[in-house]
């Protein structure tokens, strides 16, 4: 068999539940499974893309399938200097309307929310982590990128030789600006900001102040960023409000909004 020949029967083989793959969490509008390539030896994860409305059947039948837009979007991050999984295969089945995306295992890697979640991290490890994640989630917005679902499972970790690791998934809706607006960086960090209890209030300030260090915003776009993402946990939290201009900014630092 072809390369693609021999995607398209591990394809079948997960689909089957065969010994030497298994099916993993994941959305309601997709099927994810790990399985192990024995020519190489090498683990995979295959994703299988799941039409979400009318609207995505009329896209795949105008040729932008979810698999092939998750792929680009990998590569969009790539060329920017950001780590995905390796995109090993792209595969489009037209009669059933559904495309496949396998990527390779990033080894020794757990989700942000896993970490996020580990009782067992000391304080400073986790005040170190979280100041590594807003650092480069502010690289990230400052080359124009916007990540269409950054949930806490939807990106990975891994340390390695003391050298933090960020590896995107689930690219499918990651866009590229001239300058990312501000509405599309609140989207971002208020995804983030819904992992629950991860973050004690002290260390959402730390997050900001390493996320603001690092973004190209002045005094006033600072301020209306912080606003926007208080606004929305203030709603989610007690229903429609309304956050105030006159809020006092002391509890984050006079210094995040100079």
């Amino acid at each position: 068999m072809n390369d693609s020949q021999s995607w398209s029967w591990l394809i079948d083989r997960c689909e089957a539940g065969d010994q030497g793959t298994r099916r993993v969490p994941s959305s309601d509008k997709a099927e994810v499974f790990w399985a192990r390539v024995h020519s190489d030896d090498q683990a995979v994860y295959v994703k299988k893309f799941l039409p979400r409305s009318i609207f995505d059947r009329l896209k795949h039948l105008a040729g932008r399938v979810r698999a092939q837009r998750a792929a680009q979007g990998s590569l969009l991050l790539e060329q920017h200097g950001f780590s995905v999984p390796q995109v090993r295969h792209v595969e489009i089945r037209e009669s059933r309307q559904a495309s496949f995306l396998i990527t390779a295992e990033v080894s020794e890697s757990q989700t942000v929310a896993a970490v996020l979640s580990d009782e067992s991290l000391s304080q400073a490890d986790r005040v170190g982590f979280i100041r590594e994640l807003a650092t480069m989630i502010g690289r990230l917005h400052d080359a124009g990128l916007y990540h269409g679902d950054l949930q806490g499972r939807n990106l990975l970790y891994r340390l390695v030789d003391s050298q933090h690791e960020f590896y995107w998934l689930d690219n499918e809706r990651s866009r590229s600006y001239a300058r990312i607006p501000l509405t599309r960086r609140m989207r971002n960090l208020r995804q983030l900001d819904k992992i629950d209890g991860a973050a004690s209030s002290w260390e959402r300030r730390v997050f900001w102040r390493a996320y603001i260090a690092h973004a190209k915003l002045d005094a006033s776009e600072r301020r209306e960023l912080l606003r926007l993402v208080l606004m929305t946990r203030a709603h989610r939290r007690l229903g429609p409000i309304k956050v105030p201009d006159t809020i006092s900014w002391k509890c984050f630092g006079e210094d995040l909004l100079r």
